[in-house]
């Protein structure tokens, strides 16, 4: 919420350079998500929400600017899409989680099954 209020002062700067920007702070922020220790996931968690924030006001910025005049509508249709996809994307893959895992504890879906949902964006990102 904070990265959204104050993004847009930023806009003149260039949506396409902001957006690269903030590429690598989602990388940051995801790669500090995979460290196991909870002060540098909370540290990678802040940063990865400031990122998330200024893309809600860079990407529909950027898409009103680039889409041609008769496909605005459409394509400011599917940025939203997009963005829902991404964030049921995440709850999808928290499905494997048990509910009781007292009984399931050395097995990868408790140990480490965290670090698969946390680094996906590293994934997107890149491509």
């Amino acid at each position: 919420m904070l990265a959204a209020l104050f993004a847009g002062n930023l806009i003149p700067h260039g949506k396409w350079n902001l957006i690269m920007i903030t590429n690598i702070l989602i990388v940051i922020g995801s790669g500090l998500c995979l460290v196991d220790n909870i002060y540098v996931i909370s540290v990678g968690r802040f940063i990865w929400g400031m990122a998330a924030g200024a893309f809600s006001v860079f990407c529909p910025k950027f898409v009103n600017e680039a889409a041609p005049t008769e496909m605005k509508g459409s394509m400011g249709a599917m940025s939203q899409l997009m963005c829902t996809a991404g964030i049921f994307l995440p709850a999808l893959l928290g499905l494997p989680i048990p509910n009781d895992p007292e009984n399931y504890a050395d097995e990868f879906i408790v140990t480490s099954y965290w670090r698969v949902v946390w680094g996906m964006p590293l994934i997107f990102v890149v491509l």
